[in-house]
């Protein structure tokens, strides 16, 4: 960055940086890093640490750690987006892998959590939505000279759903019912 004079950095990072949640909703002044649940999210809060360190030594650089919510979904045009070579990492890459029959069942992992439905929620945003959050970004840091040092901002909808809801309205708009196994 250094020898090509670049000053400005947008880092995908994760909402996972919160850790076990003090509250709702999570916000951009919720504690991270102290209850990482797993190695990826520590990797996440410890490069945001260090954009935040290289801001304090150079008060010209700008960095924005965008954290993320639970990306899903693929470009309209169905070139790029979820595909996955090997096992799925996120649940609706394994729905889409049994509607197409590439899986025989869905396997739920957990129906006691303190949800409506006793499955897990989480936060979905599409892809698409994440790359706009990007473009948003690059134009503010772009047009806006003032704008210097380490900021974070969530990209999420702000609403949850559980594993079920999203099974549910994955058969209703498909046509498809699944074979789940809790």
């Amino acid at each position: 960055m250094n020898e090509f004079n670049v000053t400005k950095i947008v880092y995908s990072s994760s909402s996972l940086v919160y850790g076990n949640i003090a509250y709702i909703p999570i916000d951009e002044r919720h504690p991270v890093g102290k209850s990482c649940t797993n190695p990826y999210a520590k990797t996440k809060y410890f490069c945001e640490e260090i954009l935040k360190d290289m801001c304090v030594g150079n008060k010209n650089l700008t960095a924005v750690a965008l954290r993320y919510f639970s990306p899903v979904g693929a470009h309209e045009t169905g070139q790029i987006g979820e595909d996955p070579v090997g096992p799925p990492s996120q649940l609706v890459a394994f729905i889409c892998q049994v509607a197409v029959g590439r899986r025989p069942q869905l396997n739920i992992f957990g129906d006691d959590f303190n949800t409506a439905d006793g499955t897990v929620e989480r936060d979905y945003v599409h892809v698409m939505d994440l790359a706009l959050g990007n473009v948003a970004v690059l134009r503010k840091m772009h047009e806006t000279s003032s704008y210097k040092g380490f900021m974070a901002y969530n990209l999420g909808v702000g609403k949850s759903y559980s594993v079920l809801q999203m099974i549910n309205t994955f058969e209703k708009v498909s046509g498809k019912g699944f074979l789940c196994h809790l």
